[in-house]
């Protein structure tokens, strides 16, 4: 019994086509291909298909390029959240590094305001001072860790960063 699946959405379709086993079911393979194809190329998209397709082209879309500029305050906001814990462990530890972390959260909570106003300078300057932060910490500090969520940040900051360019370069008109 095959499955109808005309009342699938395009996100739903996708999701059972990268699923869906070529070898073992081959037929309802191509017929999820063949429906996505359909889908694409009508000319009425239902609300949530739009949304999805116009999602789905990443900086090529007004709304993709939003979305990946969020991942920067996305990133941020979980840096903030690693020193807030990091100042809760240390409250009974050396007072330098309380007064370095209470430093950088207004510098965190001021870039993620403006990376989420698009400001190519703050995603630029998070990322910059993330980086430096990382290698302080590894070589003059002595602390070693992180290196298992260290890389996915630097990777949503620096596709924060393209995205504010992008952004700029196609979204915003010049002023003359």
């Amino acid at each position: 019994m095959d499955k109808d699946y005309s009342k699938y959405s395009l996100e739903e379709l996708y999701e059972i086509k990268e699923g869906v086993n070529r070898e073992l079911y081959p037929d309802r393979y191509n017929a999820v291909k063949e429906l996505i194809e359909i889908r694409e190329s009508s000319d009425t998209l239902s609300k949530e298909d739009a949304c999805f397709v116009e999602e789905s082209k990443g900086f090529d879309s007004k709304k993709g390029c939003e979305n990946i500029i969020m991942y920067g305050v996305y990133a941020g906001a979980f840096i903030l959240a690693m020193y807030l814990f990091n100042m809760s462990v240390s409250a009974s530890g050396p007072i330098e590094s309380t007064i370095d972390i209470i430093f950088e959260i207004p510098i965190i909570l001021v870039s993620m305001f403006f990376i989420y106003k698009k400001s190519r300078i703050a995603s630029t300057f998070l990322l910059s001072y993330f980086t430096f932060s990382v290698i302080y910490a590894w070589v003059v500090v002595g602390k070693l860790g992180g290196f298992f969520v260290i890389p996915f940040v630097l990777l949503a900051l620096f596709a924060s960063m393209l995205g504010t360019f992008h952004w700029h370069k196609k979204y915003i008109k010049e002023k003359t």
